[in-house]
């Protein structure tokens, strides 16, 4: 394993985001999964001095006591970073084998796990944090706890990520996680699965009927940097852009896309299927860094080209 080291000198923050690490207790790679998930730790801990350790959603495959507790064994004797934040993810909400029954108990349990192993005391599913100076965003998802892959969001929480955003200055960048992207980027609906299927409605594998709302407060602000899962979607760089028109980093109207690969699970549609990855991201004065890295063999990942022939994405605060 090597030691990582920032692109340029004296970051404001450095960050480690891993997105659908799916504990499982009721499928058959329960301990592969665990003994992937606490090397990559292992990796963030002994070699990243990560200011914060971020999944993007799906950290359990059923939000039930018995993976919130594999989670926790995932942790046990690693501490990888100063903040451990979970955005909840759909899987989290569901309550047992039958899906999405039982939300209401699931959550408390999010809120709970969230508690007892972050630190962190939240009662919404949806909350924010200041990390070094620069706001944090977690959205909530399937908040009415429908039978659906897509996000659901209240008016409350609508409202509520629009006075964050607008309360924060033009000349900082503010970073959104929510499980699902927003519809139509990083080649949605056709990257919603392995196989495609020409008859997906157009949200299909998105936030879904409040992706709109959603994109219109995104791009209100001057230097957004919005983080998704879900899609399982493997990394995808400057080749894949060419050939197919998406990208795991996007740009649009302003607002920087990110989808983060599966950290445990197979992934799709993009130049490597490789477990164990995720995003190292740097936070300067002037700059974003976004650096994949392969916390299962502590390495970052530079086989591929995301912008300007670079094994990074870097993006100027405007």
């Amino acid at each position: 394993m090597e030691a990582y080291k920032s692109l340029y000198e004296n970051p404001k923050a450095v960050i480690a985001i891993v997105s659908d690490v799916h504990i499982d207790y009721n499928g058959s790679e329960i301990k592969r999964r665990i003994k992937m998930v606490r090397k990559a730790f292992t990796d963030v801990e002994a070699n990243c001095d990560a200011d914060a350790l971020i999944t993007v959603g799906d950290t359990t495959s059923r939000g039930v006591n018995k993976n919130w507790d594999g989670v926790k064994e995932c942790f046990e004797g690693i501490n990888p970073a100063k903040n451990i934040i979970f955005t909840l993810g759909n899987h989290d909400t569901w309550g047992d084998d039958k899906g999405y029954g039982g939300y209401e108990k699931a959550i408390e349990r999010y809120y709970s796990y969230s508690k007892e192993i972050c630190n962190l005391q939240i009662d919404k599913p949806y909350f924010s944090k200041d990390i070094n100076g620069y706001k944090f965003i977690f959205l909530g998802n399937t908040e009415s706890g429908a039978d659906q892959d897509c996000a659901a969001f209240s008016q409350e929480e609508i409202d509520w990520l629009k006075a964050e955003i607008s309360a924060e200055d033009e000349q900082k960048p503010v970073f959104v996680f929510c499980h699902q992207s927003v519809n139509g980027t990083h080649g949605l609906p056709r990257t919603w699965s392995k196989k495609e299927d020409p008859t997906w409605p157009a949200d299909k594998g998105g936030i879904g009927i409040d992706s709109d709302s959603v994109w219109e407060i995104l791009k209100s602000h001057k230097n957004v940097y919005f983080f998704s899962g879900h899609l399982h979607m493997a990394l995808c760089g400057e080749k894949m852009i060419k050939k197919e028109g998406y990208s795991t980093f996007e740009n649009k109207e302003g607002v920087t896309l990110i989808n983060v690969p599966s950290l445990t699970r197979e992934n799709h549609h993009g130049e490597t299927k490789k477990t164990g990855t995720g995003l190292m991201m740097e936070i300067y004065d002037n700059k974003v860094v976004l650096r994949p890295r392969r916390f299962t063999k502590g390495k970052m990942f530079e086989k591929i080209t995301y912008k300007n022939g670079n094994p990074w994405y870097e993006s100027e605060i405007r």
